[in-house]
């Protein structure tokens, strides 16, 4: 029950904000390789 034993509860909140960046980064990435492909 101590949070000061529960490494693990910290980084989530970060690693659920980080999730959306990562996919909109990758959505952007690959649009990116798609046009240059299609020239």
């Amino acid at each position: 029950m101590n949070e000061s034993t529960d490494p693990g509860a910290p980084p989530a909140p970060r690693r659920i904000a980080v999730w959306p960046v990562l996919l909109s980064a990758g959505d952007g990435f690959a649009l990116t390789m798609g046009s240059l492909s299609l020239r």
